[in-house]
């Protein structure tokens, strides 16, 4: 019996666009894991307010976020272009929470959807988006492969 051929590789480019995908995805899980840590640390440890440990929160999942998102996902270096790349990442950041509040206003209550699916949609729009804007716009340059 002749041996098993195999399987051709995906060519380069279709595993760094993969590559970019995963980055971005693990970016922002750590992102998110960073907001409910640092809620949890100031809200149940250190007996802050628990709304303003929100938006501390907030503030750090941002910082953590866009860090590896600049740095690592979409590989972009120097400090050429960061201060931009910030200001439209944080504006990205506030659209995304009023559309994400609005988006579930309608989708609850005027579509009569759960809101635990509605959220579940619009997390997933709302990462595609991100991803979008942030690969074409906020950080533009090609990633290298791997």
């Amino acid at each position: 019996m002749p041996p098993h051929p195999l399987p051709a590789r995906p060519p380069p480019a279709l595993l760094a666009r993969a590559g970019v995908v995963l980055r971005f995805g693990v970016s922002g899980l750590l992102a998110a894991a960073s907001l409910f840590a640092t809620l949890y640390l100031l809200t149940d440890l250190l007996r802050l307010w628990y709304v303003a440990s929100a938006g501390i929160a907030w503030i750090i999942s941002m910082a953590v976020s866009f860090a590896l998102q600049r740095n690592w996902t979409f590989r972009s270096r120097g400090r050429e272009g960061a201060r931009a790349q910030l200001v439209a990442f944080i504006a990205l950041g506030l659209f995304n929470a009023a559309a994400n509040a609005g988006l579930m206003y309608l989708l609850v209550d005027r579509a009569g959807l759960n809101y635990l699916a509605a959220q579940l949609l619009l997390a997933v729009l709302i990462a595609v988006w991100n991803f979008a804007i942030m690969r074409f716009a906020i950080f533009p340059h090609r990633p290298e492969a791997g």
